[in-house]
C-alpha cells in the first residue's frame, strides 16, 4: 500500500499530498525522477540512484540546491517504519513552480517530491514475453525524465497483446524496453547495447556487468539487431524493481531459454545481493 509522501518540506499520506498546478512537471514534464527499492527501512543502492537523479537534473539545468545527503535524510524519514516489508521509493525533482511559460528562469530553484510504496521482487525469475516496435521516443532517453508517454503507450500495447514488455528498435537496432534495459547472451558472452542518448544507464544492468566480471563471463557493448535478439541463447530484461527476467517469446515467436545455467547465475546473484545486502 502507498505510504508517506513529501513535497517541498511537507510530509503527508500518499493520498493527501498536494502538488500545485504551477509545478512544471505537470505542463511540460520538466522533471527528472528515480525509483529505488529497499527492505526493513533500508534503501538498496540509494547512492547510485541519487547520483543518477542529480546527474539528470544537471543535464536539464534544474538548479535544485539539494545535496545527496539532504535527499537521503528525507528518504530515511519516509521509510523508517517499513520494518519487515520490501518497499519502493520514488524521488522527483522538477523545475521551480512559476507561471506557465516555455522559457524558464535559470537559477530559479526546484520542487522535490518523494513517496513510498510496498513492493515485491520475488517474481524476478518468472520468464516474460515481449513485443517489438519502432522507438518513437526523443533523444534524452539517457536521462530519467518524467516524459514517459511513448513508454506508457508501448506498455499498454504490450498488455493488450498479452505480452509483458515492449522492446524498442531504432533503425533496426535494439535500444531498450519501455520500462527496462535489455541484454542478450550468445555463445557464453553477455552483450548489451552501446551507450547512447537512446538508452538509460540502468543501475541493475551495470550490476549485471559486475556479476559477469566476477564470474568470468565476457561482456560486450555493441549494436544488437533484431536478428541478434531472436537468435540469442538468452534474453534478459533488467530493471530496479524486477531485477533480471528471462524472455521466452517475442512477437509470438519462441526465443532464448537455451542457457539456463548462465541466466540463473546472473538472476540468482542479483536477488542474493538484494536479499543479503545491508542496503
Amino acid at each position: 500500500m502507498p505510504g508517506l509522501a513529501y513535497y517541498n518540506g511537507q510530509i503527508s499520506t500518499y493520498n493527501d499530498i498536494r502538488i500545485p498546478l504551477s509545478d512544471r512537471s505537470i505542463f511540460f514534464g520538466d522533471a527528472v525522477y528515480d525509483v529505488m527499492i529497499g527492505r526493513s527501512g533500508r534503501v538498496y543502492q540509494k547512492d547510485e540512484h541519487i547520483e543518477r537523479l542529480l546527474h539528470g537534473a544537471r543535464v536539464l539545468e534544474i538548479n535544485h540546491g539539494r545535496t545527496a545527503n539532504a535527499i537521503t535524510s528525507i528518504i530515511s524519514e519516509l521509510t523508517k517504519d517499513y520494518r519487515q516489508e520490501e518497499f519502493s521509493v520514488y524521488v522527483q525533482i522538477s523545475r521551480k513552480s512559476e507561471k506557465r511559460e516555455h522559457i524558464y528562469a535559470h537559477n530559479s530553484g526546484a520542487n522535490l517530491l518523494v513517496f513510498t510504496d510496498t513492493t515485491s521482487i520475488r517474481d524476478s525469475l518468472v520468464p516474460i514475453s515481449l513485443i517489438s516496435q519502432n522507438d518513437l521516443r526523443y533523444s534524452y532517453c539517457n536521462v530519467k525524465t518524467v516524459n514517459l508517454l511513448p513508454a506508457v503507450l508501448a506498455s499498454a500495447k504490450a498488455h493488450r497483446m498479452g505480452a509483458d514488455e515492449c522492446v524498442f528498435l531504432r533503425e533496426g537496432v535494439v535500444t531498450e524496453c519501455s520500462r527496462s534495459n535489455i541484454l542478450i547472451i550468445k555463445d557464453g558472452v553477455l552483450c548489451a547495447p552501446r551507450e547512447s542518448e537512446h538508452i538509460l544507464p540502468g543501475i541493475t544492468m551495470h550490476n549485471v556487468f559486475k556479476i559477469c566480471r566476477e564470474n568470468g563471463i565476457p561482456v560486450q557493448r555493441r549494436d544488437i539487431s533484431y536478428t541478434d535478439l531472436i537468435s540469442a541463447d538468452e534474453i534478459l530484461v533488467t530493471s530496479t524493481t524486477k531485477l533480471a527476467r528471462r524472455v521466452y517469446k517475442i512477437n509470438g515467436v519462441p526465443v532464448g531459454m537455451k542457457n539456463a545455467s548462465l541466466a540463473h547465475i546472473i538472476s540468482d546473484q542479483l536477488l542474493s545481493n538484494f536479499t543479503n545486502s545491508d542496503c
